[in-house]
């Protein structure tokens, strides 16, 4: 916590009117008004494995439910000073399976564009972020397709599009199934940080 000042530092943890909420409790909160949590975010920091280092116990954890499992990463992290999380009205149909593979979703990037993100992944071979006091690297090899596909995000596109427009540009035959294979390293360390959305 040295990167906040005296102000910000007073007004996270020592605020007179602050009411500290652990994951069960946000789950209560907002199922008291008719909604109901999606996902919490970045959902990295929610992966009690990401926690454990004895294999026996990282199994038993994996056995149970979802929010469970978030609330026991809260205690093991010990490093989350807020909660940040998506949540829809109690009867929407949305679930926090979302379909990364179909043709028609649409990726979106929050906090960089495609072109920005494949020229530091070129730079570095990594996808960085930095949650909290926690830093996160994925090692990504930016092969020929999968660098013309993360540049060719921009919100609009979809995937199918997307795959055809990186095909051409790479000048690569390559399969909707291959394309999606490879195309699955960036979306799936993306979507764990909440770099990218669809």
């Amino acid at each position: 916590m040295d990167t906040l000042d005296d102000a910000e530092i007073v007004d996270r943890f020592l605020h007179s009117q602050d009411k500290a909420y652990r994951v069960p409790e946000v789950i209560a909160l907002i199922e008291a008004v008719e909604m109901k949590v999606v996902e919490f975010v970045p959902p990295l920091l929610y992966n009690p494995q990401l926690y454990l280092v004895d294999h026996m116990l990282a199994n038993m954890i994996s056995e149970l439910p979802r929010f469970d499992g978030h609330a026991l990463a809260e205690l093991a992290c010990g490093a989350l000073s807020r909660h940040s999380f998506f949540a829809v009205k109690a009867d929407n149909a949305t679930t926090h399976t979302i379909a990364l593979n179909h043709p028609q979703a649409i990726p979106h990037l929050l906090l960089s564009d495609g072109p920005s993100l494949a020229n530091e992944i070129a730079k570095t071979g990594t996808i960085e972020v930095t949650a909290g006091s926690m830093t996160f690297k994925f090692l990504l090899d930016l092969i020929p397709l999968l660098n013309a596909a993360l540049r060719l995000i921009d919100g609009k596109r979809s995937l199918r599009e997307i795959h055809q427009t990186a095909v051409t540009q790479s000048a690569q035959e390559v399969s909707w199934d291959t394309f999606l294979n490879d195309f699955s390293r960036i979306s799936r360390a993306s979507s764990l940080l909440t770099l990218l959305f669809w």
